[in-house]
């Protein structure tokens, strides 16, 4: 969190330093970082006031250790060199209160359970991602939870791991996209406050309250972005798609699973990016009937070589 904070920051100096005509009034590039650098620590506040509290094994919140919060701050200070001391340990006391939320380009591993109980009949699906060891205490955050049933989903397509690509095919809009476009938001919407309150002739008292509603309102606003126009956008997109899979044969299911892997795959092979998605795809078939099928395998040996590895599993 802490890197991405500084890299955005840098890119966002490194503009003005390039284009010195997009300064504001009055304002030197040393002003500009430092103001840019508070407005990345307040960006990450607006992110943290989610109600996202990871959970952990065995026990409640952790307290962190002096060794530890002190660990934390020498991070800080070593890889934030774009902030000012008063600025690294703002950030510092952000990252310690909020060691229980879900952390945001945090590396986790992922695990999902799927398939029926033996007393079900529609299918089940669990996520959870791992995060590590804080505090002493395993630290993971619940992801997807689906059940299907009459009376509830009756269908659902998810995507995990690299999931861009068939967010965008899903959803209308990928994870990146929605980011940036809330931190479009949070950027220029304080900015509009501030540039018709710099107009506005009143009384310091008239003139305070009249901010506080404008910042009122301008958190009213980020807030219905994510919860409603942005939800509904996502929404309305995904409905579409899996009313159409309720009804899907087995065999165009495990298809479809297929294509949108390769999708990843082609975008990822065509971008300047690491290709971390390619080859062979392996894609199997749970349901109450067959059980766990295999609908394509990959091999590290040519079965057609491997004539008696085949017989011997199948005895």
């Amino acid at each position: 969190m802490v890197s991405w904070i500084q890299e955005k920051a840098w890119e966002e100096v490194m503009e003005l330093f390039q284009d010195s005509s997009k300064l504001k009034e009055g304002e030197d590039l040393d002003e500009a970082r430092l103001r840019i650098v508070s407005e990345r620590i307040k960006f990450l506040e607006w992110i943290w006031r989610r109600p996202t509290e990871s959970d952990f094994l065995q026990r409640s919140k952790p307290s962190l250790s002096g060794i530890e919060i002190d660990a934390i701050k020498k991070v800080i200070e070593d890889s934030f060199t774009i902030a000012t001391a008063e600025q690294r340990d703002q950030l510092a006391k952000l990252v310690v209160s909020n060691v229980g939320r879900d952390w945001l380009f945090q590396p986790t591993t992922g695990v999902i359970v799927a398939g029926f109980g033996s007393k079900e009949l529609f299918p089940t699906l669990k996520e959870f991602q791992i995060i590590g060891m804080i505090g002493g205490a395993l630290k993971f955050q619940t992801g997807s939870h689906v059940d299907i049933d009459r009376n509830g989903d009756r269908a659902r397509v998810l995507p995990f791991a690299q999931r861009d690509m068939v967010e965008r095919f899903l959803y209308g809009l990928d994870s990146d996209i929605e980011r940036k476009i809330k931190t479009f938001c949070q950027r220029t919407v304080p900015e509009i406050s501030n540039q018709l309150l710099a107009q506005v002739d009143l009384e310091q008292e008239a003139l305070s309250q009249l901010e506080k509603e404008a910042r009122a309102a301008e958190t009213a606003f980020l807030d219905a972005l994510q919860s409603e126009v942005l939800s509904l956008v996502r929404e309305d997109s995904r409905s579409e798609i899996e009313d159409m899979v309720e009804f899907m044969p087995k065999s165009e299911m495990a298809r479809m699973a297929e294509a949108l892997v390769n999708l990843t795959s082609i975008k990822r092979r065509v971008s300047r990016g690491m290709e971390t998605v390619g080859g062979p795809i392996d894609v199997a078939v749970i349901s109450k009937a067959e059980g766990f099928v295999w609908v394509k395998r990959k091999h590290y040996f040519p079965p057609e070589l491997n004539a008696r590895y085949f017989e011997r599993i199948n005895k």
